[in-house]
């Protein structure tokens, strides 16, 4: 090889990689590079990354963070804020596991000093596998124990097939609030906003028996565990919340299984706040986007309420020393659901 053949190939080779990585960089549609400000309209950016690498820069002593899967966006911060008095971060992300749940939440209690870490509980999530292969979903490098740079190159390697498909895929469907944490559903914010509900069809729907299998949920409670362990050890205050499920969703599991879950959830926390069962809230077809997701803009005065009664009302705080009156009063919530369900149906 000559030396202007190998001076040629110096120049192409470098040449040639800044031609594949230059688009991704620019494009930058899951937000790794160019992490969004503000409010954001369109593509769905990785908010693992994202939000662990805002907390690493910004996170301050006494805030308090909303730990969960996509559903517990509806744990509306402003609401937390006026009820404990200091700053709240809605730390959420899609389809979270519990490896991830644990990673987040001992994290913030050794990096940020937390006031309050609010971790969210419903039998439906927590199912997937950690470290997914998905750009919408890939943890952080601190989670992992992946090198930041071969992190960001994965990145650089995106397939452009997948970065057009999600730039031609714009639209209002998605929009993220970089300060609070807050995603949400701008087209059905609107119509629930304006009182165009979902529909009833679901709320009465058969059940479908699901037996309690408890290696199930195992790793869950290892994990739930674990972070007790470190709150202890930080000193860190938790609260427990399990989540308001839409009637329609509540349907899936019949009062034995739902029942054991929540007491076996109760029995690890030793206290949470129930925002579950079917009440005024979770039968309201305006209190949900859609069937699986409810609006944070609607669900501050349901929380602000639930959180004043303790070991009396179903939707409240319940400690284990409440065990058999929680389960009795959970008990009666669905027999009057049914007993409602049952007179609806004859009177049609």
């Amino acid at each position: 090889m000559t030396f202007w053949r190998f001076l040629l190939c110096l120049l192409i080779i470098p040449a040639a990689a800044l031609a594949v990585a230059a688009p991704r960089y620019v494009a930058d549609p899951y937000g790794v590079f160019n992490p969004p400000e503000g409010v954001i309209s369109g593509n769905r950016p990785n908010l693992r990354f994202i939000k662990h690498l805002k907390l690493s820069q910004s996170c301050r002593a006494g805030e308090g963070y909303v730990l969960g899967t996509s559903r517990a966006t509806g744990y509306d911060v402003e609401t937390l804020e006026e009820i404990y008095g200091f700053p709240f971060f809605n730390y959420t992300v899609p389809t979270e596991n519990w490896a991830g749940m644990e990673f987040r939440a001992r994290w913030l209690m050794e990096h940020c000093d937390p006031g309050l870490v609010v971790l969210t509980l419903d039998p439906l999530t927590f199912r997937v596998e950690s470290y997914t292969d998905d750009y919408l979903r890939l943890d952080p490098p601190e989670m992992t124990g992946r090198n930041p740079l071969l992190y960001r190159l994965d990145y650089l390697r995106t397939p452009m097939s997948s970065i057009l498909r999600l730039e031609s895929s714009r639209d209002d469907r998605f929009q993220y609030d970089a300060d609070t944490g807050h995603w949400s559903i701008p087209a059905s914010e609107h119509a629930r906003a304006a009182g165009r509900g979902l529909d009833e069809k679901g709320r009465c729907g058969a059940r479908r028996l699901r037996g309690d299998k408890a290696p199930r949920f195992r790793p869950q409670i290892e994990s739930m565990e674990a972070i007790k362990d470190t709150a202890r050890q930080t000193g860190t205050d938790l609260l427990w919340a399990v989540t308001p499920l839409s009637s329609t969703y509540q349907n899936r599991f019949d009062i034995e299984f739902y029942r054991g879950w929540a007491l076996q959830m109760l029995g690890v926390t030793e206290e949470f706040l129930f925002l579950a069962g079917y009440n005024p809230f979770t039968t309201d077809g305006t209190a949900y986007w859609e069937y699986s997701h409810f609006r944070y803009t609607a669900a501050g005065p349901f929380i602000r309420e639930s959180l004043k009664h303790r070991d009396t009302a179903l939707n409240g705080v319940w400690t284990q020393g409440a065990a058999e009156d929680f389960a009795a009063a959970l008990t009666a919530n669905y027999a009057a659901h049914r007993a409602r369900c049952a007179k609806k149906t004859k009177g049609s």
